[in-house]
C-alpha cells in the first residue's frame, strides 16, 4: 500500500506542478 500511496502522491504533485506551470504563464501574460 505504501507504494500506491507514494505513486498517488507523486501523480498529484506532478499534476499540481503542471497545473501551476500552465496557469502561471497565463497569469503573467
Amino acid at each position: 500500500l505504501h507504494v500506491l500511496l507514494l505513486f498517488a502522491a507523486r501523480q498529484l504533485l506532478v499534476h499540481g506542478r503542471l497545473s501551476h506551470h500552465g496557469c502561471r504563464p497565463q497569469e503573467v501574460q
